[in-house]
């Protein structure tokens, strides 16, 4: 039976994820996980870390980051493989997103404060630090003053989508992010597409992403088969993984359920390969 040995979507607390990418990397190995990518959300701080560690473990860490967009009001995330972390392009649309993250927070704190929640600014940063605020942090610290009792609450009646206190982030269009990525020598995957529309998802098609992820915790067995068709019906790649983040939200279980295996991860290395010209 063959076994998943690559989880290319993992997070570490260089975002929202709980753990250093030593933790990370460290349970990925106790999996027997041969290829990871950490692929934290609007950052590309922790990939230099991830790549000494994995390196000194025995595993490979692919350059990778999980970047937002938007099309008609929905998010659209896009993860980025191989992709070069000194493209100053890439450097500064980032930065510029951190701003707009703490932005984002700054208005999700004053909707909570109408609704008799008085949560600052810096109680936030306790869980952020330096890295980009992410609603989890904000989940943290509500449930720390004891607002609310669980990471699920918080989102169910504060921060998940059209909740009370929701606010969505100022996004680029995908096409723009698939652009970047393509413009830092990367590959762009869809990521986890379990809620898209056929006209949206062709519209990202159109924008030459590179592939799909379709194996995730959140697509279903009909519908990875029909994202599968997608993909072989227009020359995708596939990718995949657990979307690990750990802590509260209790995802350990997916860590070696979901990802690839060896030969779909040799495709992709060969389309890299054949891509830059090697």
């Amino acid at each position: 039976m063959l076994k998943v040995e690559a989880d290319l979507h993992l997070h570490s607390n260089f975002s929202d994820g709980k753990y250093s990418v030593e933790k990370v990397i460290e349970k990925a190995v106790s999996k027997k996980i041969k290829i990871i990518s950490i692929t934290d959300h609007d950052t590309i701080d922790g990939i230099e870390p991830a790549i000494k560690e994995a390196e000194k473990q025995g595993i490979k860490n692919i350059p990778g980051v999980e970047v937002s967009s938007e099309i008609d009001g929905q998010e659209i995330h896009i993860l980025g493989y191989f992709i070069d972390t000194h493209n100053s392009d890439l450097k500064y649309y980032l930065q510029q997103f951190k701003i707009e993250r703490l932005n984002r927070a700054e208005r999700i704190l004053k909707k909570l404060k109408t609704l008799g929640i008085d949560l600052t600014i810096d109680e936030v940063l306790q869980f952020s630090e330096s890295k980009p605020i992410t609603r989890p942090h904000i989940a943290f610290a509500l449930i720390k003053k004891k607002i609310v009792s669980s990471y699920y609450e918080a989102f169910q009646k504060y921060l998940g989508d059209n909740s009370k206190a929701y606010e969505k982030k100022h996004h680029s269009s995908p096409d723009f992010v698939i652009e970047l990525i393509h413009s830092c020598n990367g590959l762009a995957f869809l990521a986890h597409p379990y809620n898209l529309s056929d006209g949206k998802l062709k519209e990202i098609i159109k924008a030459k992403i590179d592939g799909i992820e379709t194996y995730h915790p959140t697509i279903k067995k009909s519908r990875k088969e029909f994202l599968q068709k997608i993909c072989v019906e227009y020359s995708l790649l596939e990718s995949g993984g657990s979307d690990f983040h750990g802590g509260l939200r209790d995802d350990y279980s997916n860590f070696g359920k979901f990802g690839l295996y060896l030969s779909q991860m040799e495709k992709i290395f060969e389309y890299t390969n054949l891509k830059r010209g090697q």
